[in-house]
């Protein structure tokens, strides 16, 4: 399963109901919505409240329930995790990565974590990479291989 920027919320929610999916591959998602809209406030302004029913009055757990930083436990503890994620997002904070696969670590998940130096938000400063890191991914468990970090 592979989630992309908000998918990739919807792609850790999935993993925390079913241990069925063989591995993830969340790209340039948002992990700590509590930290994304601290440094982008139109976040909060603009997007959520729009998108999100009685947003203002339900802020703490709507927030809690989109940040799979928070709740890392509840993520299935069989899927191997792979996040792709650029050090210049100003979408998706690279710091978000960062504690997202911290909290993942703690709990004893398999998960690694593909920077993208000076990468932005899709990535689109390094398509091509991104693409065969992806391959490789999908290769590796289509082949029921152990989840390795992508070499060139």
């Amino acid at each position: 399963m592979i989630g992309v920027s908000r998918g990739g919320i919807n792609t850790c929610q999935a993993l925390a109901k079913t241990n069925r999916i063989k591995l993830a591959i969340l790209m340039y998602s948002p992990y700590n919505l509590f930290t994304n809209v601290e440094r982008r406030p139109e976040m909060e302004n603009v997007i959520l409240p729009r998108f999100v029913d009685n947003y203002w009055a339900n802020r703490e757990s709507e927030l809690t329930n989109r940040s799979p930083a928070l709740w890392t436990k509840n993520i299935s503890q069989t899927t191997p995790i792979v996040i792709f994620h650029g050090t210049d997002d100003k979408k998706s904070f690279y710091e978000e990565a960062l504690e997202f696969k911290k909290n993942l670590e703690s709990t004893n998940h398999s998960v690694l974590l593909e920077t993208f130096e000076q990468g932005n938000h899709g990535l689109t400063s390094h398509w091509t990479e991104q693409l065969n890191r992806t391959k490789h991914y999908l290769t590796l468990i289509k082949n029921e291989k152990p989840i390795v970090l992508y070499k060139k």
